[in-house]
């Protein structure tokens, strides 16, 4: 549930204006954001993925949104997404972060296994 303008928004209301929709989608991409930075930091990849995908989803309706000619001409709602846009930046930057964190790790892991793997071929080689 997302709140905006004072009024509570669920999945299955309607957004009227163009403004309201914009909010509406970028408020959910930046709960989304949320969600899978609690994710990351647990390391469950799977539920990343999950993430990322309706994450696109969501912008690829901003996308279809921007096409608009009432696209956000009010300067309280710029103000307003501008401030949702710079949070989803910085928790994107986190993610990321975190992400690439976690894929070094498996590495560093995979790399020892590889040359414990081959320590032990070659122990057994000489038997």
């Amino acid at each position: 549930m997302i709140c905006m303008q004072n009024k509570e928004l669920t999945a299955g209301d309607t957004v009227n204006s163009v403004e309201d929709k914009a909010l509406f989608l970028y408020k959910k991409l930046l709960n989304l954001m949320e969600q899978e930075n609690s994710e990351v930091g647990e390391n469950r990849l799977e539920r990343i993925e999950h993430y990322m995908t309706q994450k696109i989803e969501i912008l690829k309706e901003v996308e279809e949104l921007k096409t608009d000619k009432q696209w956000i001409k009010n300067s309280k709602t710029h103000k307003e997404l501008s401030g949702i846009i710079k949070k989803i930046i910085h928790l994107n930057e986190a993610n990321a972060h975190a992400v690439r964190n976690i894929k070094s790790q498996i590495n560093e892991e995979l790399s020892s296994l590889h040359k414990s793997r081959s320590a032990y071929k070659a122990y057994n080689s000489k038997k």
